[in-house]
């Protein structure tokens, strides 16, 4: 979009855990993330970058946090033309609000609310415009996609299209269906698939990273500490992924994206 900004696309994710400063090193040594120091007052903020554009960051579990449950996880920010009408329309579809609008200086506005079933998302606003992507190819470290995995897909697609105006097409994947959220012109915005019954976790949404081989990306993993949550395999016309945990126990995607795939 020409004004800078791209409603209903993922713009920003943050990584949240009790030792911030030990898992921005883990990350950056699996990933090849360029770490770069926030300005954000008395607040510690470190930004990860791939292919020179900064992509999130890191921050640790306050006390509120702690106290809510929240465990280590991974953050999802989309970009809103107004975070507070966004918010109006969320709780109206029966999401939940776990911190209302507020300003960050010089940077934008944001909330951070969750969908009916739990799922935990944020909403952003920046000041000037969304952060930059790097154009394709995706260079080693770039985030890839983001995808909501949950126990009810079809409320799901009604929550998000009430939020943020996505529409949605099906396709088949393997045994299951899978879902796109399409965002107008722009295309495709993220997926969803429901939770496999084995999955013992809670609806959330999951980040994929771009590495240059998902099996070494799983051995190095669990070298350094993480655990292997869904072993590398093949998904036709999509790439080779994994699911990980880092030491912490925050869970992630790393896929080998088949770019013929996608070109085609």
């Amino acid at each position: 979009m020409s004004d800078g900004y791209r409603h209903g696309k993922h713009v920003w994710r943050e990584h949240w855990s009790d030792n911030a400063e030990a898992s921005r090193g883990w990350y950056a040594e699996l990933l090849g993330w360029e770490l770069k120091a926030g300005d954000m007052g008395d607040f510690e903020y470190w930004m990860f970058k791939a292919g020179g554009k900064a992509l999130g960051g890191f921050s640790t579990l306050t006390a509120d946090q702690k106290a809510m449950g929240a465990p280590p996880h991974w953050l999802t920010y989309v970009s809103v033309d107004d975070v507070d009408a966004c918010c109006a329309r969320a709780t109206d579809a029966g999401g939940k609000i776990y911190a209302p609008p507020f300003d960050l200086p010089e940077v934008g506005r944001m909330a951070v609310l969750a969908d009916p079933a739990g799922a935990v998302f944020a909403l952003f606003k920046g000041t000037t415009s969304d952060p930059e992507f790097n154009a394709p190819p995706p260079p080693m470290g770039d985030i890839w996609w983001a995808e909501l995995m949950t126990n009810d897909v079809a409320a799901s697609r009604a929550f998000y299209g009430k939020t943020f105006g996505w529409q949605t097409e099906t396709m088949p994947m393997g045994d299951a269906e899978y879902t796109v959220f399409l965002q107008g012109a722009d295309g495709a915005s993220a997926g969803c698939l429901a939770l496999p019954a084995d999955v013992k976790a809670p609806p959330h949404w999951a980040l994929y990273f771009v590495v240059e081989d998902a099996d070494a990306a799983a051995v190095r993993a669990t070298a350094s500490g993480g655990a292997v949550v869904v072993p590398p395999q093949d998904v036709p016309s999509v790439g080779r992924f994994a699911f990980l945990a880092d030491p912490q126990g925050a869970v992630f995607g790393v896929i080998v994206p088949d770019l013929s795939a996608q070109a085609g």
